[in-house]
């Protein structure tokens, strides 16, 4: 399940960081815990590649794991790919269709075809790691870049 929701944040928080956007995780039931910001110096398209952030909120195995990437600064993100890593295995978002060539999300394949996010649009993402992980460590990965807002 993905939802954009635009007007959901305020920049209030974080405005000195220099990165975008703010990641949020937790399982199933627990409220989303701040974990950081993904896109870290990738402040333009000729720098855009992929990034990592540990989800250190999910500290034991969960069936279903929620991400939310929430643009909260003046900046606008283009992700191209968003997957996590349980205990080394790819999970792509549970609305990813698995068919080649099945209509997907701008953010289920690293392609060059981008999902934008302006400030205060939010990104919920739910992902489902393969039954019997261990989920030692989980990982989101983001391919993409921002832009500042003009100044």
């Amino acid at each position: 399940m993905a939802i954009l929701v635009a007007g959901a944040c305020t920049g209030a928080l974080h405005a000195a960081a220099a990165a975008c956007p703010m990641v949020y995780a937790a399982g199933a039931v627990q409220p989303l815990a701040l974990e950081g910001e993904v896109l870290r110096n990738v402040d333009r398209p000729s720098r855009e590649t992929t990034r990592a952030l540990h989800l250190h909120s999910i500290a034991r195995c969960e069936t279903t794991i929620r991400v939310r990437i929430a643009e909260e600064k003046a900046e606008t993100s283009f992700l191209d790919a968003v997957h996590i890593e349980v205990d080394g295995a790819r999970v792509l978002p549970s609305n990813c269709a698995s068919e080649p060539g099945a209509d997907q999300p701008a953010y289920c394949r690293d392609d060059g075809v981008r999902h934008r996010l302006g400030q205060g649009d939010v990104l919920d993402l739910v992902f489902r790691p393969p039954p019997g992980t261990a989920c030692g460590g989980v990982v989101l990965r983001a391919n993409g870049y921002y832009l500042p807002a003009p100044r």
